[in-house]
């Protein structure tokens, strides 16, 4: 078992090296990318774990094929909880990085254009030395970019791969179909939870473009008819499926209009006329709770609304330190006028106590002065007495 563990790892590695070459990528077929299909319902735990760890190493490069992302998403059924989660903390992480990839080149196909008409417009003088260089410049950068690197192509390959697969006989299979919905939704979970305002205009017309196709690999034989309409029956209730899935879990943003088409790759789809018809059965029913879409406005508001939190928690921590620094300068202020007061009071107290002795100064100089005057007369008595007494 460990040899062919082994084997089937090494035959994997390679596999996904040819894959992520662009140069070995335009060779590639539908069954190439079916047999890793093959490889994450092995039986093993060790060969599924091993390829979604594959598959997450090679997504960290933006510039990967996006039908490893969809690749990734059959971990839906997997019987650890653990490893879902660990899988969907990933798909997570590689939606974003992809979108700030593109982010970033539009923003310097921007910033160079404007540089390019900023430097025609300064200068009126013919530099002919120059113009190689901006024309070799301006053929890089007027190439639009892949709309096959955004994260939300990844269900153009997804809805192909699910369509494919051998337990998926029936296209009215309800149980089947419950599955399915399992699958789907854990991809919408993923791009949905961080997603622009403008996503349900392009899910509208993907959909739309897949339901007007049908199956590029089966040749128009006699013999295969029955197999070409099996297909188209189980690609276009996948279509339906994910058209009620979007608009249970995000009614917001499915409330657009769409009426124009999304390219689709010609290696797996064929253009046809649109179908109206939709292949649910009646019995099948679906009730699911709308999803919180964060979407880059409203991240751009949380941020807003983070930076001003931080500034009022600022301004308060400042002005709680400045009202300590206020109280404790008018405690200190506020000490001093009760010790003046107290001075005061103490000074009033002294006041009063001298005010009460000066009027009680008089009465005692009253009882002095009531006091000497006998004494006087005693004197004079005895003086005169005296004198009588030496005549």
């Amino acid at each position: 078992e460990s040899e062919i563990i082994y084997i089937r790892v090494c035959g994997l590695s390679c596999l996904l090296k040819l894959i992520c070459n662009p140069y070995f990528y335009t060779r590639m077929k539908p069954d190439d990318f079916l047999i890793i299909v093959t490889l994450l319902r092995d039986p093993s735990s060790i060969i599924r774990q091993r390829t979604y760890r594959k598959l997450a190493e090679h997504l960290r490069d933006p510039i990967c094929p996006i039908e490893l992302l969809a690749l990734l998403t059959f971990a839906a059924k997997e019987p650890e909880r653990e490893h879902r989660e660990q899988i969907r903390r990933l798909m997570l992480q590689i939606i974003d990085t992809r979108r700030e990839h593109i982010k970033l080149q539009l923003s310097y196909k921007t910033a160079h254009t404007t540089i390019q008409n900023n430097h025609e417009h300064t200068n009126g003088f013919n530099h002919d030395n120059d113009d190689d260089n901006t024309n070799s410049s301006s053929t890089n950068n007027d190439k639009p970019i892949d709309y096959t690197l955004y994260p939300e192509y990844s269900l153009t390959y997804f809805l192909y791969f699910l369509s494919k697969s051998p337990a998926f006989i029936l296209y009215d299979d309800i149980e089947m179909l419950h599955t399915m919905t399992d699958y789907i939704l854990f991809l919408f979970d993923a791009l949905l939870l961080r997603c622009d305002t403008t996503v349900g205009l392009f899910y509208k017309g993907l959909l739309r473009s897949i339901k007007s196709s049908e199956d590029a690999t089966i040749v128009l034989d006699k013999e295969e008819k029955i197999e070409r309409k099996d297909a188209i029956k189980k690609l276009h209730v996948l279509v339906d499926l994910a058209y009620v899935i979007l608009s249970q879990r995000a009614s917001s943003l499915m409330m657009c209009r769409a009426s124009s088409n999304v390219p689709l790759p010609d290696m797996y789809f064929k253009k046809t006329r649109y179908n109206h018809l939709s292949y649910l059965p009646k019995d099948f029913k679906i009730k699911l709770k709308p999803i919180t879409t964060t979407t880059v406005s409203d991240t751009l508001t949380n941020k807003r609304t983070i930076i001003n939190n931080l500034e009022t928690n600022n301004n308060d921590n400042n002005n709680t330190t400045a009202t300590s620094v206020s109280t404790t300068t008018t405690t200190t202020t506020t000490t001093t006028p009760k010790t003046t007061r107290r001075k005061r009071t103490s000074g009033g107290e002294n006041e009063n106590e001298d005010d009460n002795k000066e009027q009680n100064l008089p009465n005692k100089r009253r009882k002095t002065s009531a006091n000497t005057k006998p004494q006087k007369r005693k004197m004079n008595h005895s003086i005169t007495e005296n004198e009588d007494n030496n005549s």
